[in-house]
């Protein structure tokens, strides 16, 4: 909770204390794609892509021309990345994958 407090006092234009910039450095360091692109510590992974990084998708759904999921209304839908498979995984993926308007990528 102290990380996600940073986060968001940062978001809100707040002052930052010394300990919220303390958050902010590790959450940075942690952050693999920002912006929908890998950050430059990380763009070495891009090399190890073989395919697309999108499965197939339902009859509901279509990609568009940068090769985003969206919605049968055409508006583009929200991707989550779940990670992990702990016990409270498929609970978790049940709900996010009932939503239309969420593209869910998980991974171990």
């Amino acid at each position: 909770m102290p990380y996600l407090r940073s986060l968001v006092r940062s978001e809100a234009g707040r002052d930052l204390s010394p300990e919220d910039a303390s958050h902010l450095e590790v959450l940075r360091r942690g952050t693999i794609i920002k912006g929908g692109k890998l950050r430059e510590p990380h763009a070495w992974l891009l090399s190890q892509l073989t395919g697309p990084s999108t499965q197939p998708v339902t009859d509901s759904s279509s990609l568009d021309v940068a090769g985003l999921t969206t919605t049968e209304h055409g508006k583009r839908k929200h991707r989550v990345l779940i990670l992990g498979s702990g016990m409270v995984a498929k609970p978790a993926v049940d709900h996010i994958a009932s939503r239309k308007d969420i593209e869910l990528i998980v991974g171990e």
